[in-house]
């Protein structure tokens, strides 16, 4: 895989694009508040450009549970750092509120990043397969 790729495969996660033609959407709305608060996290089945079914099996999103795992230990590791760095003053359960508090506002950030990054390890960019 090149850079290249790399780069575009990022550029289509985080444009809320499918993962092998990087044209149709993968989630309803682009906006992880709105789509999990108002849309109830829903995401389309299919994408309207090239027909790639997103749920490829029965349970194929667990892994994003994994993948929500990891990104949620990143923010807790970055949150540690950051706080440590400008808060040197409070305490730890001041700390832990504090951290707490975070991730869970970004919650609705990690589920949408979580499914995205699940599914692009799986589908491969074909530039050929959109109508």
């Amino acid at each position: 895989m090149t850079a290249t790729s790399v780069i575009r495969k990022f550029k289509a996660m985080f444009s809320n694009k499918c993962p092998r033609c990087h044209r149709g959407k993968f989630w309803e709305n682009g906006n992880p508040y709105t789509n999990l608060i108002f849309n109830r996290g829903r995401m389309n089945e299919n994408c309207s450009k090239c027909g790639l079914k997103y749920e490829m099996e029965s349970g194929f999103w667990y892994g994003g549970m994994i993948m929500s795992y990891v990104i949620n230990v990143l923010l807790l590791i970055f949150g540690v750092l950051i706080s440590e760095l400008v808060f040197e003053e409070i305490g730890i359960w001041e700390e832990a509120g504090l951290i707490s508090a975070f991730m869970v506002l970004l919650f609705p950030v990690t589920f949408h990043l979580s499914r995205i990054t699940w599914i692009n390890f799986f589908v491969k960019y074909d530039p050929g397969k959109w109508q």
